[in-house]
C-alpha cells in the first residue's frame, strides 16, 4: 500500500505543493489534504478584487474540486486539525476522526495579528484575510459607511481599495511617517498618498490605535488614538500583519519560534513531519509573500519525491504590484544611508524611480508609475553587475543602456 501523506492546510501554500508534488511523482502517495476553511484552493492575492465587486468568488478558485478528485486526494474542508499524536502518527479532526499518517506536512498558514487594544469585541470590527472576510466586510461596509482601515501596508491599502470601491468613507490608519514604508521611500508614498486621496481615501499617518469605541448596542463608533485624538467610523478593518499558526506544532512539542521551526529542506525535528509557507520558520525568517511559498513548495516536493535539492533560503523578493489601481515596483535595501540616490521624478505623468547605488552596485530600487523596468534592475542587483559602464543612462532603463530588457 501507498505511503499515506497527510498535508493540514489548503492554502496557497498547500495546493502549489501538491502541483509539485504531481509534476514529479504522481503515484507514491496516498493524499489527504484538510483545509478549515469550505472552499477548495483558491488565490488570496485577488482577494481585493472580489471585494471590489471586479471578479466573483468562483473566479478566485485555482483547483476545483474535480481537480482533487481526479487526481485521487481526499480533500476534507471546512474542519480543523485539533491534536497530532506523533508517537502513533496519528491527528485528531474536530470531529473527533483520526487519520494515520507516514508523512505529514503543516501549511497551516497565518492568522491577522490583532493589535492588544480594547473593542476587539464589537460589532464591526473586521480582519481582511480570506473570503469569509470579504463576506463580512461586504456586509457592513455599504454605500456611505464611515470605515476606519487600520495599517498602511500591502494588505491595507488593498483592503481600503475594496472598501472604497463599494461606496464607503474610507480612512486609512498607519503608524508609520508614510504608506508602504516598508516598500517605497518618502517620496514614492507621497505620489501613492495623493492619488489615494484624490478617490476620496482619508491618510493619517503617525497614527497609533490605543482602542475602538463603541456605542450602547456594543457596536464600533469610534476609534481613539494614542495621542489622544479620535475617529469617528461605523466599521474597523485590521490590516495590522500576520501571526504564523504554530499551535498545532506547540501541542505535539515540535520546536517553534515566531514559527514552525524548520531547515531549508523544510523539515522539522521530526523525520516524519514538514512545514511551509507562511507558518514555518527557516533560519529566523518567516514568510509572507506568495513566491517564496511556492519556492519551498518546489524544494519539499522533492524532498518527498526522495532527493535532496538545494535548500530553500531567505531571499530579498521584488515586489511588483498595483496598489489600488497604481503600479509600484520595490526590490533590494531601500533605506541604505551608504548609497549614492540616482533619482528621477516626473511629477505630471506621476513617474518616479530611485536607484540606490553602492560601490558600483544597484542595491536598491523604488519604482512607482512607470515600473516595467523593475526587472531589468531587479536583475544587474541578483547578479551584481558592476553598473559604472551604464551609470549615465541607468534611470532611463535598459534601451538607453544598450541592453535588451
Amino acid at each position: 500500500m501507498k505511503p499515506r501523506l497527510i498535508i493540514i492546510g489548503n492554502g496557497m501554500a498547500a495546493t502549489r505543493l501538491l502541483s509539485e508534488i504531481y509534476a514529479l511523482c504522481d503515484d507514491t502517495f496516498r493524499i489527504t489534504v484538510i483545509g478549515a476553511e469550505p472552499e477548495p484552493g483558491y488565490n488570496r492575492v485577488l482577494l481585493s478584487r472580489l471585494l471590489s465587486g471586479e471578479i466573483e468568488p468562483g473566479e478566485l478558485v485555482t483547483h476545483e474540486l474535480q481537480w482533487y478528485a481526479d487526481k485521487g486526494i481526499e480533500l476534507i474542508t471546512n474542519t480543523r486539525v485539533t491534536e497530532i499524536d506523533r508517537n502513533h502518527r496519528c491527528i485528531t479532526l474536530d470531529g473527533s476522526r483520526q487519520i494515520f499518517y507516514d508523512q505529514l506536512v503543516l501549511a497551516t498558514g497565518a492568522r491577522p495579528f490583532l493589535p492588544p487594544v480594547a473593542g476587539l469585541d464589537l460589532q464591526g470590527v473586521m480582519t481582511f484575510r480570506d473570503m469569509e472576510d470579504c463576506r463580512k466586510i461586504h456586509e457592513k461596509a455599504g454605500n456611505g459607511m464611515r470605515v476606519a482601515v487600520i495599517g498602511g501596508g500591502l494588505l491595507g491599502l488593498e483592503a481600503a481599495h475594496g472598501v472604497n470601491q463599494l461606496g464607503a468613507k474610507v480612512a486609512v490608519v498607519h503608524n508609520a511617517d508614510w504608506l508602504l514604508n516598508r516598500q517605497l521611500d518618502a517620496p514614492a508614498a507621497a505620489l501613492l498618498q495623493s492619488s489615494l486621496e484624490s478617490r476620496g481615501i482619508e491618510v493619517h499617518l503617525g497614527a497609533r490605535l490605543a482602542s475602538i469605541k463603541g456605542d450602547s448596542d456594543g457596536t464600533v463608533n469610534g476609534i481613539v488614538f494614542e495621542n489622544g485624538g479620535s475617529l469617528d467610523c461605523e466599521a474597523v478593518v485590521l490590516a495590522t500583519g500576520i501571526t504564523p499558526n504554530k499551535e498545532l506544532a506547540e501541542q505535539c512539542n515540535l520546536r517553534t519560534n515566531r514559527g514552525i521551526c524548520v531547515d531549508g529542506w523544510l523539515r522539522t525535528d521530526d523525520a516524519s513531519i514538514y512545514a511551509l509557507g507562511e507558518c514555518a520558520e527557516v533560519g529566523g525568517h518567516c514568510i509572507g509573500l506568495v513566491e517564496p511559498a511556492w519556492q519551498q513548495a518546489s524544494v519539499l516536493a522533492q524532498v518527498l519525491s526522495g532527493n535532496l535539492p538545494q535548500p530553500w533560503q531567505p531571499q530579498p523578493v521584488p515586489t511588483q504590484l498595483k496598489v489600488s489601481g497604481e503600479a509600484v515596483f520595490s526590490a533590494g535595501i531601500i533605506d541604505d544611508q551608504r548609497a549614492e540616490s540616482l533619482t528621477l521624478h516626473d511629477p505630471v505623468a506621476g513617474h518616479y524611480r530611485h536607484l540606490l547605488v553602492r560601490n558600483q552596485l544597484l542595491v536598491g530600487t523604488v519604482l512607482y508609475g512607470d515600473t516595467d523596468d523593475g526587472h531589468f534592475y531587479h536583475d544587474l542587483m541578483r547578479r551584481e553587475v558592476s553598473i559604472k559602464p551604464i551609470r549615465q543612462h541607468l534611470l532611463f532603463g535598459p534601451q538607453a543602456c544598450g541592453v535588451s530588457a
